[in-house]
């Protein structure tokens, strides 16, 4: 895509009081970072350019590098700092700069407003809503602002990176590991400062042996096969150390076992736990709870859909732990 020159720019001496016009226009984003795009289809490259945002008569300066993307948080090739915003600033304050502003208020797309980025459609800013646009999530919260880091969206959990975009990957953050699902929903968290403090380990091939061998006796039995849940994974995890503590279907401070789950923010019909102690193999936990009424009955239950499991390791006992959901 060829460039058109660029209109406005900004010289070495910004004077004070100086009424010029802004380019209309819209801001921007892609993979590469943001940009803005003029009314006629330009887009400035390699110089400065006054952006009014939010129509309010004070734009701010922002340099563009020469693939047109706006520079942040690094001084420009020609002396002045940009913030994280990208705005000029001098000791820190954000220079502006009086214009006779071309653009429309609430133009369609991306613009920076009173200190955070709106998103507008049919000449309105997005509220408390998602957005997918340069093929990325965004989501914007009451105030229209776009969102960054853990947010809450209807009881779930999402993760959006500093520029906004929906983290789709699971990921780790001040030494918490997120998992999460195809959709970028937050299902499961480790905190690993907990995990460095066990005695013991995870043996993390077994979950998914259990999984293989759970299949196995439901085709046999000619039920339907299960599928794997990393969240529900994460909850066998937290109950294998804690049966190590006190064995039984209930958590060491008492409450039932099931909180695990609703603590993991999954929503569920129907679930079960199977627990198990001192077999070495996954082999062995799934005879026992094959030989065993009501732990075959979980494993055969036709309602159940999804499972998790997990063997932790302690003192050289093995922890074994498999849930069911519907």
């Amino acid at each position: 895509m060829k460039h058109k020159a660029a209109v406005i720019l900004l010289t070495a001496v910004f004077s004070a009081g100086t009424i010029f016009p802004a380019m209309a226009g819209s801001w921007q984003k892609n993979e590469a970072g943001w940009w803005y795009r003029n009314d006629d289809g330009s887009w400035p490259a390699g110089i400065w350019q006054w952006v009014d945002g939010n129509s309010d008569g004070a734009a701010e300066g922002y340099y563009f590098d020469s693939n047109g993307y706006m520079l942040e948080s690094t001084v420009t090739p020609d002396g002045y700092m940009v913030n994280e915003n990208g705005a000029w600033t001098v000791d820190g304050t954000v220079q502006t700069k009086q214009v006779q502003s071309g653009k429309t208020s609430g133009s369609d797309g991306w613009h920076y407003e009173n200190g955070g980025w709106k998103y507008y459609e049919n000449g309105s800013f997005l509220r408390n809503a998602w957005k997918y646009t340069r093929g990325n999530w965004y989501y914007f919260s009451g105030n229209g602002n776009m969102a960054t880091g853990l947010i809450y969206v209807s009881g779930d959990r999402y993760y959006l990176n500093s520029d906004g975009s929906l983290r789709m990957d699971s990921f780790e953050e001040n030494e918490i590991y997120y998992q999460t699902d195809s959709n970028g929903k937050i299902v499961s968290e480790t905190d690993r400062r907990k995990e460095a403090q066990l005695s013991g380990r995870f043996d993390e091939e077994s979950g998914q042996e259990v999984l293989k061998l759970t299949n196995e006796a439901r085709t046999e039995a000619g039920v339907g096969t299960l599928e794997w849940d990393e969240g529900l994974a994460g909850c066998a995890r937290t109950r294998a150390v804690e049966i190590g503590k006190n064995f039984a279907h209930s958590r060491p401070d008492g409450r039932s076992w099931k909180t695990v789950i609703d603590e993991a923010g999954i929503v569920t019909m129907a679930w079960g736990e199977n627990i198990a102690q001192g077999q070495f193999t996954s082999e062995e936990a799934m005879e026992d709870w094959l030989s065993s009424e009501g732990h075959r009955a979980n494993l055969l239950k036709e309602r159940y859909t999804k499972t998790g499991a997990a063997c932790y390791v302690e003192n050289g006992v093995h922890y074994w732990v498999q849930l069911f959901i519907q």
